[in-house]
């Protein structure tokens, strides 16, 4: 079983320590992390006083369709 810090043989990042980077072709968990966060936060319909799951849904489609596009 997988340590507390683990999930899957990846470690478990702290959101306020992800990046809010751009990652189209992201392979890695902290990639794919950092790049839902970019869209949470740079993308014009998102507003920083309300991210709900909602909100955290359309971030990780945005994410989704740039992997697919490239």
């Amino acid at each position: 079983m997988a340590a507390p810090s683990e999930v899957n043989g990846d470690p478990i990042h702290c959101p306020a320590k992800v990046p809010a980077m751009a990652y189209p072709l992201s392979e890695e968990s902290a990639e794919v992390a950092a790049n839902i966060k970019y869209h949470s936060q740079y993308s014009p319909h998102f507003s920083p006083f309300k991210f709900e799951p909602e909100q955290a849904y359309y971030a990780t489609a945005e994410s989704v369709r740039d992997s697919l596009i490239k």
